[in-house]
């Protein structure tokens, strides 16, 4: 806000007054009352250099104006001053889903039915169709049903050959196959198939019809054997390529009550 219009102080010269018409100096000065009158004529102006600060009141105690700036001029706020310096913009605070967001570990997949369902110690045996799976070969499959049929007969020789422990067959809780079905046998060669090539991955399996006709007879080997347990066998099955065959899971047993899962596809 600008200083009223008046007569005030000459900046100039400490004897004359000048009037301020509201937004800047003019030419119209006068000899300030009670000042003594100079001994020349008329009163010369100063010099343009002078540096009294003869302001009005309410500029008193604020900062000079810059040469060129009228009286009243408003500072900018320091504030808007000091981020200007600073060269920063007002900080924002990371929103906490986001950085929860770029913290977070992968989803967990929900526990499958068969949590405790051990399928382990049995080699993966590609068919011929099959391509080459890349990494690892998983630990926890047997392979395709075809290599149990191919090798019927050793696995007979071996069965008639292997001891076996004496005692009443092995239930379902002794296997630990309580609420296991072909569902949840599919879901578990799903989960067993996941990195492999799209032509063997299953997506889905339905309608699967079960053969439990060993659980309660089946003993566990004394050997190195795989004991037959059950099998569910599905009239169709759907592949992540796209294709959709039929399906035989078949599991069995070993030694150590481990009990392992394989495929042939129909």
């Amino acid at each position: 806000m600008g200083a009223p219009a008046g007569w005030y102080d000459d900046p100039q010269d400490q004897q004359l007054i000048r009037y301020f018409d509201g937004e800047s100096w003019t030419t119209q000065t006068a000899p300030r009352p009670g000042a003594s009158q100079p001994s020349s004529p008329a009163a010369q102006p100063s010099s343009p250099a002078a540096t009294h600060d003869a302001r009005p009141a309410w500029v008193q105690g604020a900062q000079q104006p810059a040469r060129g700036q009228q009286p009243g001029a408003q500072k900018t706020p320091s504030w808007q001053t000091a981020a200007q310096q600073q060269g920063q913009q007002p900080a924002q605070s990371q929103p906490s889903w986001q950085a929860q967001q770029s913290q977070a570990r992968q989803p967990q997949q929900p526990q499958s039915p068969t949590a405790g369902f051990q399928f382990g110690g049995a080699q993966q045996v590609p068919t011929a169709d099959a391509a080459p799976s890349q990494g690892t070969p998983k630990a926890v499959k047997i392979g395709i049903l075809a290599a149990f049929l191919a090798c019927l007969a050793i696995f007979a020789l071996g069965y008639a050959m292997t001891d076996r422990e004496s005692g009443d067959g092995l239930s379902a809780e002794d296997l630990g196959i309580v609420g296991i079905g072909c569902p949840e046998l599919a879901d578990q060669w799903a989960t067993l198939t996941v990195s492999d090539p799209d032509a063997d991955r299953l997506v889905s399996a339905s309608d699967g019809s079960e053969d439990r006709s060993a659980v309660g007879d089946v003993k566990a080997p004394t050997g190195n054997g795989q004991n037959f347990v059950f099998s569910c066998t599905y009239p169709t099955a759907e592949w992540a390529d796209g294709s959709q065959t039929g399906l035989t899971l078949e599991v069995r047993v070993d030694k150590d009550l481990r009990l392992a899962v394989g495929a042939q596809k129909r």
